[in-house]
């Protein structure tokens, strides 16, 4: 079975130990700002429903990623001519990685989406959550989580490496920076998958390969 796309930013998320410790002093944060957190934290997106046909994210999660996918790829009108994302099936490609993340790996990253999304609230440096947040202030949150300490990088670069695969996959965004698409469907390769290297001694079809 091949890995998942995200498997290195899943695994890191899950060797994280101290992760569970994280949202509990988050937690703690939350009681201590009482009625003032409950009113921040309440947002007009918590009444939005997901589409029909996003099986695998919440309705929290799919907001959460809608506003990933605006700080973290290309907008209408950009620059360099790269197709806008919400012209594309970004947020449908996202719920189909995350209905393949390992069973056993679920909950870490559930608990991960939603650190990330209350902790702009928590640090008191934004004073809303990450969903509610401005385009400038959602980048440069990515961006500083992205080089924080070893807890908030796992977030950053799994909630973006999820927005990036499933924009790059669409052919729509090759064009403008000059892919014509993958060698293997090009060339008419055939997939083979991770074959294992023979050991010493072992046959192959009618010839002795040894190990080197």
């Amino acid at each position: 079975m091949a890995a998942h796309p995200a498997a290195a930013e899943i695994k890191a998320l899950s060797r994280r130990r101290f992760l569970k410790t994280a949202l509990a002093v988050s937690a703690a944060g939350v009681a201590v700002l009482g009625g003032t957190f409950a009113f921040l934290a309440r947002s007009p997106k918590d009444d939005l429903k997901k589409p029909a046909d996003i099986v695998a994210l919440t309705d929290s999660e799919y907001q959460l990623f809608a506003a990933v996918c605006g700080a973290a790829l290309p907008l209408e009108g950009n620059a360099q001519g790269l197709t806008p994302w919400t012209q594309l099936p970004v947020l449908k490609n996202i719920d189909h990685l995350i209905a393949n993340v390992p069973a056993h790996a679920r909950g870490d990253v559930t608990k991960a989406f939603q650190l990330l999304d209350y902790a702009p609230i928590v640090s008191g440096l934004y004073g809303k959550r990450f969903v509610d947040l401005s385009l400038d202030d959602a980048r440069e949150f990515l961006g500083n989580w992205g080089n924080g300490n070893s807890l908030q990088r796992a977030v950053s670069n799994l909630v973006r490496r999820l927005a990036y695969i499933s924009y790059w996959r669409e052919s729509a965004t090759w064009a403008p920076v000059e892919f014509d698409g993958p060698v293997m469907e090009k060339w008419g390769l055939v997939r083979y998958g991770n074959a294992p290297l023979p050991v010493d001694g072992e046959r192959v079809g009618n010839e002795v390969k040894q190990g080197a």
